[in-house]
């Protein structure tokens, strides 16, 4: 092999292991729920475990839990169903091994993330990692 290619690969190696070392830019993760419904499906406990492996493999600084609910019904359900389901992924999380005071901030904000149009998006919880 000559030397210019040799050199080449040599530099492209180094960027690779650069690469694989440079901080992870941040997760965000949307568990969806089932309506009225603060049980995690099999998708969800996935996707919660993978923020979980996340969390563990690249350290950041907080973790956020927000969860939301629909807008139909009285207001005062659907706060008490959005902590809930922040609640109960934070629970999950910690269960995967995440520790609990890495979990800044557990809230729920009721109708206020409501997607218009997208009324699977109302049924969630947003896991942040912020690095």
């Amino acid at each position: 092999m000559p030397i210019a290619s040799r050199r080449a690969l040599l530099a492209l190696a180094a960027i690779a292991v650069l690469a694989a070392c440079a901080p992870k830019a941040g997760g965000a993760y949307g568990i969806f729920f089932k309506d009225e419904s603060a049980t995690l499906t099999p998708d969800a406990q996935k996707l919660i475990a993978e923020a979980a492996a996340e969390a563990k493999n690249w350290n950041p600084k907080s973790i956020s839990v927000d969860g939301f609910a629909g807008t139909a019904g009285p207001r005062d359900t659907h706060e008490a169903l959005s902590v809930k389901r922040a609640e109960t992924v934070a629970a999950a999380l910690v269960a995967d091994g995440v520790p609990p005071t890495l979990i800044h901030r557990v809230e729920g904000h009721g109708d206020a993330g409501a997607l218009p149009g997208v009324t699977v998006g109302e049924r969630r919880v947003e896991i942040k990692l912020n690095y």
